[in-house]
């Protein structure tokens, strides 16, 4: 039996770095029209507390008990603890392939990737999952201004740049880097349009 196709994008960086920015203007979509696809961002469950009403649109705040229960049944992947909070995203919520070309997103610092990209590579061996995955690997790099901003931890940020360094960077299919600004703008974005679509292209075939 032909195994049916699940796309995922990891997005990667430092805590603040422009991941969610990125996210979003993938899920916008409108400056990669030469891409027939549709971007899914995944919505994470957490053991933190929401920030804002805001935040009940991309997190599912569960119960420190009730996330590890998930974890234990093997329901969850991206999973992460980080500042005494534990991070996952349900397999549940990725969205097939054939529902409209779509392309999962994944926001994760290095431990999610790696915990996700081993999950979905078990899954893949396995002879009785009926899905395969496909998945690619972005990260973003922060400008030095962001890096100096007041209120950032430097020995965390110097500690995660670290971890990114050593475990992911031969993996990265695509690096975005913020060249001279404190976040990320759109005309930023634009300048890796034409990168972020080759990228695609040359992983899923589109």
């Amino acid at each position: 039996m032909e195994k049916k196709l699940i796309k995922v994008v990891f997005i990667c960086g430092v805590s603040g770095g422009g991941k969610d920015y990125i996210a979003g203007k993938l899920c916008d979509n409108n400056h990669l029209r030469s891409l027939d696809v549709n971007f899914h961002n995944l919505k994470q469950s957490t053991t933190r507390s929401p920030r804002s009403e805001d935040e009940h649109e991309r997190y599912n705040f569960l119960s420190k008990e009730e996330l590890l229960k998930k974890i234990y049944k093997d329901e969850m992947f991206a999973i992460t603890h980080f500042n005494n909070t534990w991070y996952g995203t349900e397999l549940s919520n990725l969205v097939k392939n054939e529902e409209n070309n779509t392309i999962n997103i994944a926001i994760v610092n290095t431990l999610g990737y790696m915990n996700g990209r081993n999950i979905l590579n078990m899954l893949n061996d396995s002879e009785d999952h009926e899905y395969k995955y496909e998945y690619i690997l972005i990260r973003i790099i922060p400008s030095e201004i962001f890096e100096k901003r007041e209120g950032r931890d430097e020995e965390f940020l110097e500690n995660e740049k670290m971890q990114l360094d050593v475990f992911l960077n031969y993996e990265v299919d695509l690096f975005i880097k913020n060249e001279y600004e404190d976040v990320f703008s759109r005309r930023q974005f634009m300048q890796y349009t034409d990168k972020i679509q080759e990228t695609f292209k040359m992983k899923y075939n589109n």
